[in-house]
């Protein structure tokens, strides 16, 4: 178990940005929060009526809308003051933007979006503020930024509400990204037809995330000192794929614990009052590689190549670059400088590299490492769904999982034994606690 005193140097933690997105599901989920909401409701409709801004009621689906963006906004900035995430965050008010349906897009995103946005930043409400944006001919523009108001801090001096009166809601959990086009792209999102086969995908993340949400879950922030308020609610995992196909990538993303380093987890994080251990699957994607091609998986360290003794990471660096690479590579990845030979070529180390992996070399150059991401992924899925049925709480890290010290072995052994059955060869588990 880990047992380390004193606080933890705050550098070490990857903390969120500064600049995030606007989360449109993010709704109330306590009275307290509900009935701030629906003050700030009722003030916005006073306020249209006294300057004339409607003439009429608004029928009941356009009421609806507008209440649900109305909570929208309000539900964000309140996370906003709560995560001391002074930056606010940006929106867009594009009008090209919010008249697109897509299944990825929350019914507070529409056209009535900007004039709303205004009039809640209305001087006789102040619930928002608003640096708008602007756009440039031929160089990078700035979305819209907004901030909470002096009338929704006001509101907020006699509500103290918190982390856990929110909660993010109904958002699309299946997503699927489009093929980069190069290195700045992250892939736009692709829309896609329900089919059976998607229905199974999002219904087994909703219910990890169901299991989640009800999970014993604590952070001592008195052991690491962190730049901003952790929301240990952000518990919602979205499984991401990737080139425009179910079987490219399929990661889990998400969740409070992901962007910590290792060692706040380790030091601070527990599961039911237990300290949390990390177990990873080692060597992952050359091991499955050779399960797929029905090969034997050599003996010791898959990245210990001839030849190459006391240049592991580089290596590790350079095969990983192998499996995502289209065609041939005539160059060493950028950070090797001091972690390969510098005086071997890309075309030495890529020759000695093969020639260890001569059973799977063939797959070098055909990006296969997408789908072997998928595999990955796989495995991770049903490693969660086979503890969840047995009530172990575990949090995922892509190809790794955080889970309570007691469990460890029961842990261990499902990983070993969903790994073997979906790859058919076995599996290297290290345990870090």
């Amino acid at each position: 178990m880990n047992d380390m005193a004193g606080a933890v140097d705050a550098a070490e933690l990857v903390d969120i940005p500064l600049d995030r997105f606007f989360n449109p599901w993010r709704v109330s989920v306590t009275t307290s929060a509900r009935e701030f909401v629906e003050g700030i409701v009722r003030d916005v409709e006073a306020h249209e009526r006294d300057q004339k801004l409607r003439l009429r009621r608004r029928r009941p689906t356009d009421q609806e809308t507008f209440e649900a963006t109305v909570s929208a906004v309000v539900c964000d900035l309140v996370h906003a003051v709560i995560s001391e995430a002074e930056a606010g965050f940006v929106v867009s008010r594009s009008f090209q933007d919010l008249g697109r349906r897509s299944r990825y897009r929350a019914p507070a995103l529409n056209k009535t979006f900007p004039g709303l946005l205004d009039v809640l930043g209305a001087p006789g409400l102040g619930i928002v503020r608003q640096d708008l944006g602007f756009q440039r001919f031929q160089k990078p523009g700035q979305r819209t930024r907004l901030l909470p108001g002096a009338g929704l801090l006001r509101r907020l001096g006699s509500v103290p509400l918190q982390f856990e009166d929110f909660h993010e809601d109904r958002a699309e959990v299946l997503i699927l990204k489009a093929e980069k086009q190069g290195h700045w792209d992250n892939g736009k999102l692709v829309e896609y037809p329900e089919t059976a086969e998607t229905s199974k995908l999002r219904t087994e993340v909703r219910r990890i995330n169901t299991f989640l949400r009800g999970a014993d879950l604590n952070f001592d922030e008195g052991v690491v000192e962190l730049t901003r308020p952790l929301d240990l609610t952000n518990r919602q995992l979205k499984r991401i794929f990737n080139n425009g196909r179910f079987n490219s990538g399929g990661r889990l993303f998400g969740g409070f614990w992901q962007p910590l380093s290792k060692k706040h987890r380790l030091a601070a994080l527990t599961i039911g009052d237990e300290a949390v251990v990390e177990l990873d699957y080692g060597q992952m994607a050359l091991r499955t590689l050779y399960g797929l091609e029905g090969k034997s998986v050599p003996h010791g360290d898959l990245y210990a190549i001839p030849g190459l003794e006391g240049w592991r990471d580089g290596t590790k660096t350079l095969v990983n670059a192998l499996l995502f690479s289209e065609g041939k590579r005539t160059k060493k990845p950028q950070g090797t400088k001091t972690t390969l030979p510098p005086k071997a070529s890309a075309g030495e180390l890529i020759r000695r590299i093969s020639e260890f992996h001569a059973p799977v070399a063939h797959h070098f150059g055909t990006e296969v490492g997408h789908h072997l991401q998928f595999i990955e992924s796989e495995v991770m899925m049903g490693v969660l769904l086979q503890l969840m049925e047995e009530s172990i709480v575990t949090l995922p890290i892509h190809d790794a999982v955080l889970a309570p010290w007691s469990k460890r072995d029961r842990v261990k052994e499902v990983m070993m034994d969903v790994f073997e059955k979906r790859v058919g060869v076995g599996a290297m588990v290290t345990l870090t606690e």
